[in-house]
């Protein structure tokens, strides 16, 4: 009797034992077969987090053998120090530096230092206000190229900055404020045109367009009136007349903004140039047969452009001439004859070979 009771109770407390892992067991492989929506909605139990991370100090830490060699790369370099140069390697960079200096016949009134710079003399002018001069030489090794020999020449530097300086600067005058679709009007020089049986006053002004913005060169003359109303369509013949040596022309009208009815002929404004007259004529400067060879070139050159197109000038002359600082020359009255119909029934040839005698007039004059 109490052996089968002893054995009923063990194999009692051994299910009940067995019971919970039986149900554990149930239980996951019912999880492995329910499906991925059912697993999803089943809330999952969470561990308390772990403590947070705290380094340990620096002081501490030893450094790595990797850092310390990535450290010992990113050492800065020792700062670069030129050797001395030798007297004789001074004096041979002089000489190359002297051999890219250019000094043109226009400015051969400034020397070239031996450092390359361009030495100007005590009264320069006001050019040098408007125009910062380049770097100076400072000194480097014999095979590397001075400073001055990566910008712009000096000479040419400074000839480009007059003309900007010239085109740009207006002078005080009593001329009206707007003529036609110019402003900024301001006085240049004034000429007299020889071609007719009376000398012609032309004044010649420096204006700004409202078109374009671009400067150009009023030829005005006085009381003056085109010979007819088609007479100012003669001026598109000209238009397409386009040389090196020739102020082109642009357009012609007539107003009265002057106070009187003139005649204002537009051309291409040449800046830094005056008429062979005022510069060589009046003063009486000795010029060269180089010179002068370079005057006939370009004034035949001029003719030929001109005669090509089947017009003559017909009023050259010192006066009409300009010469810039470079001796360039430009005819500067050109489309004048035919607005105002000097002639009355000009023979084209033989207004053509007028041209070809003036050229040989004003040769005579400049010598």
């Amino acid at each position: 009797m109490s052996s089968s009771s002893t054995g009923e109770c063990h194999s009692t407390a051994t299910a009940s034992h067995t019971a919970p892992e039986s149900i554990s067991a149930a239980a996951n492989s019912a999880n492995k077969v329910q499906s991925p929506a059912l697993r999803a909605q089943t809330p999952v139990k969470l561990r308390a987090s772990s403590p947070a991370f705290k380094p340990s100090p620096a002081k501490n830490r030893q450094p790595s053998s990797a850092a310390s060699t990535s450290s010992s790369q990113l050492r800065l370099a020792p700062a670069f120090k030129p050797r001395p140069r030798q007297p004789e390697e001074q004096r041979a960079e002089g000489s190359s530096i002297k051999g890219h200096a250019q000094v043109l016949p226009a400015f051969a009134s400034m020397a070239v230092a031996s450092d390359g710079c361009v030495e100007r003399p005590a009264n320069s002018g006001n050019e040098d206000l408007f125009m910062k001069p380049p770097p100076a030489h400072t000194g480097q090794p014999p095979y590397m190229l001075p400073v001055n020999h990566f910008v712009v020449d000096e000479q040419l530097r400074r000839m480009l900055a007059l003309e900007m300086h010239a085109m740009s600067s207006v002078s005080e005058s009593d001329l009206p404020a707007q003529v036609h679709s110019y402003h900024s009007l301001s006085p240049q020089e004034t000429v007299d045109v020889f071609g007719a049986s009376f000398p012609i006053r032309q004044h010649q002004i420096k204006a700004q367009s409202i078109a374009d913005g671009r400067c150009y060169s009023l030829h005005r003359i006085t009381g003056t009136q085109p010979a007819s109303k088609s007479a100012l369509g003669a001026v598109d013949k000209w238009k397409a007349v386009q040389s090196p040596s020739i102020a082109q022309v642009y357009e012609a009208f007539t107003t009265r903004a002057f106070g009187d009815n003139s005649l204002v002929i537009v051309h291409e404004l040449k800046p830094l140039t005056a008429s062979l007259k005022s510069q060589i004529v009046d003063t009486g400067v000795q010029v060269s047969e180089a010179f002068l060879w370079s005057l006939v070139l370009q004034l035949i050159s001029a003719l030929r452009t001109v005669h090509s197109a089947g017009l003559a000038v017909q009023t050259l002359s010192v006066s009409t001439i300009l010469l810039s600082q470079t001796n360039r020359v430009y005819l500067n009255s050109c489309g004048l004859a035919d607005v105002l119909a000097i002639h009355s029934s000009p023979n084209m040839d033989a207004a053509q070979q007028g041209d070809l005698q003036a050229v040989g007039h004003v040769l005579s004059m400049v010598l």
